[in-house]
C-alpha cells in the first residue's frame, strides 16, 4: 500500500508539471507588440495653421501618426507554409492612409516585404518560407488622416491564413496572460500536492496506515515540490526571455 500511494503521488505531480509544459510546447503563435506610437507636427498644426508636413514633396493630411512594433513568434515551434510565403495582414483605423512602411527584420535569414493592401488602410507582409522561434518582423509605419487616429493597439486588426496558429493578438496581454496561467498551474501542482501530503499525516494521526510514517518521514514529498519549482522557475525564464529587447533593430 505505501508503495501504491508514494507512485501515485509521484506520478501524479509529474504528470501535471509535464502536461503544463508539453502543452505550451505545442502551441504556435505569433503576437504583436505596439511598441510605440505618436502623432507628428499636431500641436504645431493647431497654433500655426499655415504649418505642413511635407513627404516626398506631397503635403500630408492635418492628422499624422507613426507607429513601431514588431511581429514576434512567441511560439516554441517554427512557423512555415509548404511551398508558399507566410503573409500577415494589418489594418490600420478606418479612413487612414499608409504613407510609408520600413521593416527590419531581426535576423538576415527572415526575408520580409511589405506591401499596402487594397486599401489604403492595410498593410501586407509577406514572409519567405519560415518564421522561427523569437524570430521577429520590426516595423515603423508612417499614417496619415484626416480625423483624429486612434494610437492604440486597439485600433489595429490583424490577419492571416496559417494553418495550425492561434490568431495573432496583443503581445503584451497575451504574456501577462500567459504569466497567470503559468502560475495558475504551479499554484494548482503545489497544492495538490501539499493535499496529499496533509492526507497522509491524517492517516497517521488517525493511527491508520501506519507504515505511511516512512513516507512522509522520507524526502519523497519535499523532491516533488522542489522538482515542480525548479520546472516551473526554468520554464518561466524561458518565456521571459521571448519577450525582452522587442525594439532592437528599428
Amino acid at each position: 500500500m505505501m508503495s501504491m500511494i508514494s507512485f501515485v503521488i509521484g506520478v501524479l505531480g509529474l504528470f501535471l508539471s509535464c502536461y503544463f509544459f508539453l502543452k505550451q510546447q505545442k502551441k504556435k503563435e505569433i503576437s504583436h507588440f505596439l511598441i510605440n506610437s505618436y502623432d507628428i507636427g499636431m500641436g504645431l498644426k493647431n497654433e500655426f495653421p499655415e504649418f505642413s508636413i511635407l513627404y516626398n514633396d506631397e503635403e500630408m493630411a492635418k492628422y499624422v501618426r507613426v507607429y513601431e512594433g514588431c511581429f514576434l513568434n512567441t511560439g516554441n515551434r517554427d512557423i512555415y507554409k509548404s511551398n508558399e510565403d507566410i503573409e500577415l495582414e494589418m489594418t490600420f483605423p478606418e479612413k487612414c492612409f499608409v504613407k510609408a512602411i520600413k521593416i527590419a527584420p531581426s535576423t538576415e535569414d527572415l526575408i520580409v516585404s511589405a506591401i499596402t493592401g487594397e486599401k489604403s488602410n492595410e498593410v501586407k507582409f509577406s514572409v519567405k518560407e519560415i518564421i522561427k522561434t523569437n524570430e521577429r518582423i520590426n516595423y515603423i509605419a508612417i499614417v496619415e488622416s484626416a480625423k483624429p487616429i486612434n494610437g492604440s493597439h486597439d485600433a489595429l486588426h490583424f490577419k492571416h491564413r496559417i494553418p495550425d496558429t492561434d490568431s495573432i493578438q496583443d503581445g503584451d496581454k497575451q504574456y501577462e496572460n500567459k504569466k497567470r496561467r503559468n502560475h495558475r498551474a504551479f499554484e494548482l501542482i503545489l497544492f495538490i500536492l501539499f493535499v496529499l501530503f496533509v492526507v497522509c499525516e491524517v492517516l497517521l494521526y488517525l493511527g491508520k496506515y501506519p507504515f505511511l510514517n516512512l513516507y512522509v518521514s522520507s524526502q519523497i514529498p519535499f523532491a516533488l515540490v522542489v522538482i515542480t519549482l525548479l520546472l516551473y522557475l526554468w520554464y518561466d525564464k524561458r518565456t521571459d526571455k521571448k519577450y525582452l529587447k522587442l525594439s532592437d533593430g528599428l
